[in-house]
């Protein structure tokens, strides 16, 4: 019986790997990703970089298909160089979090760099 749970455990995060991979292609190759039949494209956001200059960066956002409260967001290293391309997994309650420490919550200043 344990092992049997397990197996699916293990089938559960293949699927999920899988899922994943497919749609880091999906954004590489597009600059799109459709996940639950709803597309998602890449919005531009502003990074400043250490040397004080800004570059557009495109990003998309979505809720993550496979835990409740938290994010997908598919983004480039390298905005000119797709290879770089990276998905990261935001857990659930990172924005709350990062919006305290950076100030925004309350109006106060800064508790900490926060990127």
């Amino acid at each position: 019986e344990e092992v049997k749970k397990d197996r699916q455990l293990c089938e559960l995060g293949l699927r999920r790997l899988t899922m994943d991979r497919a749609m880091l292609w999906q954004y590489v190759a597009e600059d799109a990703v459709t996940c639950e039949n709803r597309r998602a494209v890449t919005l531009p956001e502003i990074e400043t970089l250490p040397n004080g200059q800004q570059v557009f960066r495109s990003v998309i956002r979505i809720p993550s298909p496979h835990i409740r409260g938290s994010m997908l967001v598919f983004t480039k290293i390298n905005p000119a160089d797709p290879s770089t391309s990276m998905l990261v997994h935001v857990r659930p309650g990172w924005e709350e979090m990062r919006a305290y420490f950076s100030g925004v919550d309350s109006g106060r200043s800064k508790r900490a760099e926060v990127f």
